[in-house]
């Protein structure tokens, strides 16, 4: 990982992680074990209980609910 050519911090977010192979899971191990002090690593999953145990181990996990489409709506609005 490199360190951030601007800013103090560098994040690295992967979305669907709950689909990677486990080859790749292995590869993620080292990353998540030791990372740098200006990295923040986040695996988005729609079902973790599919990430394997070693990678779960080693994560925070934050549960985000789903926008009601009312609220969908209003930030559209109010956001464009």
């Amino acid at each position: 990982m490199f360190a951030p050519l601007e800013g103090k911090r560098k994040f690295y977010i992967m979305d669907d992680a709950d689909t990677m192979t486990i080859e790749a899971a292995n590869c993620l191990l080292k990353a998540l074990e030791e990372p740098p002090g200006y990295v923040t690593i986040i695996l988005v999953a729609s079902n973790p209980s599919l990430l394997p145990s070693t990678i779960l181990s080693r994560c925070q996990r934050l549960r985000f609910l789903p926008l009601k489409l009312e609220e969908v709506a209003r930030l559209l609005a109010t956001q464009g």
